[in-house]
């Protein structure tokens, strides 16, 4: 028996004490239901936080790079439309994305990693949510000097941050923009996952013949 324990924050940052593996699990028959995806277990299972797993879902909890960028390039475009249209809209320039972007990119990021502990995940998290952040900040570069040159624009917003910070300037800017990825990176972390095995599952039970 293997048994493998992520010991990553369960409720984005509150660390869950693992389960208690005192006693050996109790067998479970073919045909039973797996506890993700409902197929029936046929050959092996797992046990993921004391709940039988198919071997599917159990390696499904080793996360994957490409969903979770694709979930994380979701959320945050999804954020800088809504930036966008809050300004055209409304003339507002909602500072405040930056802090939901990063909770957004995290939770989609998170999906995409399931129970990987993987740091690459994180940091994808909190790239994503600086390059939301930096993008947002294109239309007031643009604004007062008129300018349609978009990849000056764009290389100028990806420094602007480090220019703010040098100059000491915009001061709640870089402090939405900090917590932002605070809670990019927060919210990222995986689930704790216990994960135990493989077992073979028990063979059904004939049941007793009837004598006339």
């Amino acid at each position: 028996m293997v048994e493998q324990t992520i010991d990553a924050p369960a409720v984005h940052g509150e660390i869950v004490p693992p389960p208690s593996t005192s006693s050996s699990p109790a067998p479970v028959a073919a045909g039973t239901a797996c506890g993700r995806c409902k197929e029936p277990l046929n050959d092996s299972y797992f046990l993921v936080n004391a709940h039988a797993a198919c071997p599917d879902c159990r390696r499904s909890l080793d996360g994957s790079m490409r969903n979770a960028v694709a979930f994380g390039l979701a959320a945050a475009l999804l954020n800088i439309a809504v930036y966008h249209a809050i300004y055209w809209i409304m003339h507002w320039r909602f500072a405040l994305i930056t802090v939901i972007a990063g909770v957004l990119i995290g939770e989609a990021v998170r999906h995409g990693a399931q129970a990987s502990k993987s740091l690459a995940y994180r940091w994808l998290s909190v790239g994503l949510t600086y390059l939301t952040a930096v993008a947002t900040y294109s239309l007031a570069l643009m604004e007062p000097a008129g300018t349609s040159r978009p990849v000056a624009t764009a290389l100028h917003s990806l420094v602007l941050p480090l220019v703010m910070l040098a100059a000491r300037e915009n001061v709640v800017t870089l402090i939405l923009l900090g917590f932002g990825l605070h809670e990019a990176w927060k919210f990222s972390a995986p689930p704790y996952a216990s994960i135990e095995g493989p077992f073979t599952v028990a063979a059904p039970t004939a049941a007793p013949n009837s004598s006339a």
